[in-house]
């Protein structure tokens, strides 16, 4: 499935698989996120996900700012981040100080004050997330995470096809 949102709010095509084209009456949505099995949008009522057949449904959250999903959905919000939907992703977070960003796949990394911090399924063949100086985005795709700080761009985790050597432009 794929998904945008424009002016006029949120669109959806290609995949019909999980009744998925049919996007819920959102009030002014702010930001669309594709996962495995479910599309989630951030309005001004919170987080809404559809397709409505699955049997989870969103969590309670105060004032929910960004949502993304992948393996699982998660958002933060002013307690901090949650994590919900199963799947392959954990919920077994570390602490997290004032978050600003997610990346969800089969693992969830965050940006907050601290840095970059990763958890969930990923058995990375470098378990931890190199030195970066003031990263300002994390992505997290399969087995690999890239992130963008002031010395470029960094990637870690499994080793497959080069994934994790950033060529020099």
């Amino acid at each position: 499935q794929a998904c945008a949102l424009d002016t006029t709010g949120v669109k959806s095509w290609r995949d019909a698989y999980y009744n998925s084209l049919d996007v819920p009456p959102l009030v002014h949505p702010s930001e669309v996120t594709v996962g495995t099995s479910k599309t989630c949008a951030l309005d001004d009522t919170g987080v809404v996900c559809w397709p409505n057949n699955f049997p989870t449904s969103v969590p309670q959250m105060q004032n929910p700012v960004h949502v993304a999903a992948g393996s699982c959905v998660c958002a933060i919000h002013d307690n901090g981040v949650t994590c919900w939907q199963g799947g392959w992703c954990s919920t077994d977070m570390p602490v997290l100080h004032n978050p600003v960003q997610l990346s969800v796949d089969i693992s969830v990394c965050a940006l907050d004050d601290g840095g970059i911090a990763c958890w969930g399924q990923v058995d990375f063949e470098e378990d931890h997330v190199p030195q970066l100086s003031n990263p300002t985005q994390v992505s997290v795709g399969g087995n690999t995470v890239c992130a963008i700080h002031e010395e470029g761009v960094a990637c870690w985790g499994k080793y497959y096809n080069g994934q994790t050597k950033v060529p020099q432009w």
